[in-house]
């Protein structure tokens, strides 16, 4: 019974480490919403964890764990410096002051988080464009969705590694 066991044991071991292979694609999804109401742009960046784990180790040269039940004590601060350095964004000519808000784990995937940032004080929007160079030294099938709705325009576009720059005219 005992040389039974043992097979069995590390078939099964097997096939945990298996299930547990890095995702296969490299994409991020960057929501811009334009509130009215507030005079402001929201943005959500939807990202894999270890994706931004791996870009802030690459950067920073700092083991950082993202998963709620083991999230560093500074990961807002890494995450920051991170993507305002990665994302760009100009409104009606004039270079944007992107704020950071804040990061949570993506409640429809256990692989993702999601990042919170705002820009203030615009009262209207004629042009528009944005650069997400998020991931892009990392990895080179990296694909970064941006999905824009400005007014009742909804707009989206597909940056890759030779193009992460996108312009919206109103």
């Amino acid at each position: 019974m005992k040389k039974l066991i043992n097979p069995i044991f590390v078939l099964l071991i097997s096939f945990a480490f298996l299930s547990m292979e890095a995702h296969k694609f490299h994409v991020s999804l960057t929501q811009l919403y334009y509130n009215e109401d507030a005079n402001q742009i929201e943005i959500t960046l939807r990202i894999f964890a270890d994706d931004m784990q791996e870009a802030i180790k690459h950067n920073d040269n700092i083991d950082l764990y993202l998963t709620s039940g083991q999230r560093h004590k500074d990961s807002d601060k890494y995450i920051k410096d991170y993507l305002l350095n990665n994302l760009k964004i100009k409104v009606n000519d004039g270079i944007a002051k992107i704020s950071y808000i804040g990061m949570e784990d993506d409640p429809d995937d256990i692989e993702s988080i999601l990042c919170y940032l705002k820009i203030k004080n615009i009262p209207e929007i004629k042009q528009f464009s944005i650069s997400n160079n998020v991931l892009m030294g990392l990895y080179n099938d990296q694909v970064n969705m941006v999905k824009v709705r400005f007014y009742d325009i909804f707009k989206s576009f597909i940056q890759k590694e030779l193009n992460t720059n996108s312009t919206l005219k109103f």
